[in-house]
This record gives C-alpha cells, structure tokens and sequence, in this order.
C-alpha cells in the first residue's frame, strides 16, 4: 500500500512537467520549476507512508494541470474533458475535506469561460456537468457524514473545530507578523529542546513553521519528542545542521520570487486558473487555521499548491534577470546551490 504514494508523487511530478510545458515555460526555466518540486522536502517526507494528504495532492495537481488545459482549449474541450475534470474533483474531495479546492475552483474557472471567453449556456451547460460528476464521484462521504452526524463535515478529536464557519477564532495563539530563522537553526541541532511541536513557541509564528516544515521538517520526523510521545520510528537521521540549516536558509529564495511571480502573473488571464485555485487553496486553509486548536499549521496541507509554488518562483526569477542579467545568473546559481544541498539532505535523511 505504501507504494500509492510513491505512485502519487510521480504522478505529481509528470503532471508539474506538463504543466510547465502546457504554459510554455522551456528550456533552463522548466528544468528548474521541476527540479524545485523535485526536491521539495515536504513533497519527499509525504513519500513515506499512507499519507492521504500525499494522495489529495497528487489528484489536485492533475486536476490543476487538465483544469489549466481546459481553460486554455476551452472552445475546443469536449465532454469527456469535463467528466474528466469532474471525477478529479470528486476522487480529491472524496480523499479528504481540502481536496474540496478542486471542485470549487473548477467552477469558478468553468464560470470564468476559458482563455477566450465561451457563450454563457455553454459555460452554464459545462458546470452543471462538472458539478454533478463531482457530486457522483465524492459526494457520498459527506452524504453519509449529514445522515450520521448531522455535519457534512465530521472529524475525530480536535480536529471537527478546524470546519466551524462560525466557531470561536485562534487567531490570538498565532503569529502572523514574525519569521523566526534562528529559531529554525536551532530545531536542526542535536541538543534541541525537546517537546511537542506545537508547544514550542516557534510554532505560533505562521510563516515560519510553514516554511519551516516545506523546506524541513523541525524535528517532526527525527526527534521521537515532537509528537508529545515517543515512537520508535522517528529517530535521529544524523543529518549534520550545517546541511538542514542552509536548505532552510536558501529555501526562502524560491520562496520570495514565488511571491513576485504571482504579483507578476496574477493579473494575466491566461494564469486564471493558477490564480483560482491558489486564492481558494489559502482562503481554505486560513480559515481552518484560524478554527482549529491544535495542529493546524502543517505545509503537507497545501501540498497540491506545488504547482503553483514553481511556476510563480520561475516567473520570479524571470522578471529578475529582465531587469538585470547579474542578477539572473546570481539567482539561478544560488537556486542550484539550494537544489544540490536540499537533494543531498534529502539523501541523508533516507539512509539515516
């Protein structure tokens, strides 16, 4: 069974390759869009086991690429193109509650019309179609959630808090103000504190643990400590901290220019369905962060925004290097310092 997630992550990686390609993203660029996704820790951590967030991933980020496709050749789409969609949808939501990003970006994209708008009954006609393959393919978990539990959306423990609409807010136990580097550092040294990740006070820092657990995994894996009990599976990888510190410090470089792609490309219609899904991706997360008590920050969460992730990070280093070749060919070696060093921490990590 742990091969489906092996089987999942390839799927994700060949639909991000074609992706890339589909947006004409060539040469060097998509060498290193892929690459980053290649060697993302977070994607190669959820490899390990059953992780159902590894397998929600891998059906978004098909859906993400057929989706984008659709919106391109929308005049021409036929179908199967939408049922296509449609049981991507249904397969992701059905998985688990976040994979609802799908359904509901699907239709905004369908109700946008494509790269060249389409007549209105045809964009009518094409959602009513994905919405009810949608329905038929992952709907009957929620069915069976309202018939048992009154809720379309049932959780086991603390989590049933992370779907109140209307609940008490957590805002005031996060940070959303502050990136706590040094912090980071000193998770990846042996003589780290011990404890339950969320109580160490690092964890209440939004973005640092996000990033913290995309480019890392802040003892999660490594330290028997971090889950408040002691497993015998997670153990120390002996991985020096020189290595998992400079991953975590050169990490946040495809991050920032992810940040100038998307101010770059949000605008652009022909990213209309890169910009839907990642507006409705965080809009969902944010809000369960907020609802939820423990536990709710967590990058493998957002792990179908991957796609994302790489096409903003190249359209980042582009708008760069236009503007300055130096500053190009400086980003582009510090990127394949970063990739080198994340592959050979990554390596470690497995035979450690």
């Amino acid at each position: 069974m742990s091969l489906l997630l092996l089987a999942a992550g390839a799927a994700s990686l060949v639909s991000i390759w074609r992706l890339l390609r589909l947006l004409h993203i060539s040469g060097e660029s998509r060498v290193l869009g892929f690459a980053l996704a290649a060697a993302l820790p977070c994607f190669f951590f959820s490899s390990y086991a059953l992780e159902p967030d590894g397998l929600v991933a891998a059906l978004v980020i098909v859906f993400v690429y057929y989706l984008t496709r659709w919106f391109r050749f929308a005049g021409e789409a036929t179908a199967i193109d939408v049922v296509r969609l449609g049981v991507l949808a249904g397969l992701a939501a059905e998985a688990k509650y976040n994979g609802l990003v799908a359904a509901i970006a699907g239709v905004l994209v369908v109700a946008a019309g494509g790269a060249r708008p389409i007549a209105w009954r045809r964009r009518v006609r094409t959602a009513a179609v994905f919405v009810a393959v949608t329905a038929i393919a992952g709907g009957w978990p929620y069915v069976r959630n309202l018939r048992a539990h009154g809720t379309p959306f049932y959780a086991n423990g603390p989590a049933v808090s992370g779907f109140s609409l209307f609940g008490p807010r957590a805002f005031a136990r996060y940070e959303v103000a502050t990136f706590r580097m040094r912090d980071l550092f000193a998770l990846t040294r042996p003589d780290a504190p011990p404890g339950m990740l969320t109580d160490l006070p690092v964890y209440r820092s939004v973005w640092t643990t996000l990033h913290g657990l995309t480019w890392g995994d802040m003892g999660f894996f490594t330290n028997p400590t971090r889950h408040g009990t002691r497993y015998p599976f997670y153990q120390d990888r002996h991985v020096p901290p020189w290595l998992a510190s400079t991953v975590l410090a050169l990490g946040v470089l495809p991050t920032s220019l992810a940040v100038v792609g998307f101010a770059r490309t949000a605008r652009l219609r022909r990213y209309l369905p890169l910009t839907i899904v990642t507006a409705v991706g965080w809009a969902m997360y944010l809000q369960y962060v907020a609802s939820q008590e423990i536990w709710a920050l967590k990058s493998k969460y957002l792990l179908f925004l991957v796609p994302m992730y790489v096409v903003y990070a190249v359209h980042g280093t582009r708008a760069i290097a236009v503007r300055a070749r130096w500053a190009g060919t400086a980003l582009a070696g510090a990127l394949s310092v970063l990739l080198v060093l994340a592959n050979l921490y990554l390596f470690l990590f497995a035979i450690g």
